[in-house]
């Protein structure tokens, strides 16, 4: 303390409260210190983003580790282009379907309507049968070359049998290529033109088979056409009509039976 009385003693507070402060900051430093030591001590603390990066880098850095991760990149690759592939296959399957059905649904679709017997004829087990019926084109695009053929089943058991005949015959009438046949028609291709949604009625047809057993009850025709789309593919329809009690003593409209009902 000075003798000179115009200086003001300065208070005990502040030095207390600068030497409290540096105090402070030295028991937070320790703190610190102490729990970084801790957790570096820890094994069952969380590692930090950057020590988990630098663990992978050292990781892959390690040549004793390289054949295994070229390894793992390999099968990876390899397993995203075999996906790749399955993805390929199945989109062009898609496609090729989405095609084939907006095809279908655009091409000619003929099948007969409104067939009647006109008279039915025995001579012991020999029958007879003759009828009309009308061609239609149910489709959206013309039918060409359509020829039908109908084959008679005097019984049921024969109906494989008259269905393999019909489309047979029909097919080798819609080709055109036996000599018997070019003979027959001299020369000159047969078969009809059907456009969208026209029928050509009054079609007349006959046929005859030999029973191979007396005949009684229902006669069965079976019948196939061949013709051509507008793509120039070649589709066939094949279907099955049977006679009622009364058409097959005299005359009167067939049935459907749904067997041997098919399109192509």
């Amino acid at each position: 303390m000075t003798d000179d009385p115009t200086e003001k003693p300065k208070p005990d507070t502040f030095k207390q409260h600068y030497a409290g402060t540096n105090i402070a900051k030295r028991q937070l430093q320790e703190h610190d210190s102490i729990n970084n030591q801790g957790h570096a001590n820890n094994p069952n603390r969380e590692p930090t983003p950057m020590e988990v990066v630098t663990r992978w880098w050292g990781f892959i850095r390690d040549p004793l580790n390289a054949q295994g991760i070229i390894a793992a990149f390999t099968i990876v690759i390899a397993l995203s282009g075999l996906g790749y592939g399955v993805f390929s296959v199945l989109q062009w399957v898609a496609m090729r379907d989405a095609i084939s059905a907006s095809r279908d649904s655009q091409r000619a679709w003929v099948g007969i309507t409104d067939p009647m017997v006109d008279s039915v004829t025995y001579e012991g087990r020999d029958i007879l049968v003759r009828g009309h019926h009308k061609l239609k084109n149910f489709g959206l695009s013309p039918a060409f070359k359509v020829y039908p053929m109908i084959m008679l089943a005097p019984d049921f058991v024969e109906m494989d049998a008259a269905a393999k005949d019909s489309c047979s015959s029909a097919k080798e009438w819609f080709d055109f290529k036996s000599e018997s046949i070019k003979k027959t028609t001299q020369g000159r291709e047969q078969g009809i033109t059907l456009f969208p949604g026209q029928e050509i009625p009054g079609l007349p047809f006959q046929t005859q088979a030999t029973a191979i057993r007396p005949p009684s009850g229902a006669l069965w025709l079976v019948g196939c056409m061949y013709y051509r789309d507008q793509l120039g593919n070649t589709r066939y329809t094949q279907f099955c009509l049977v006679t009622s009690e009364q058409a097959r003593k005299e005359s009167g409209p067939f049935q459907r039976c749904s067997m041997y009902e098919r399109a192509e």
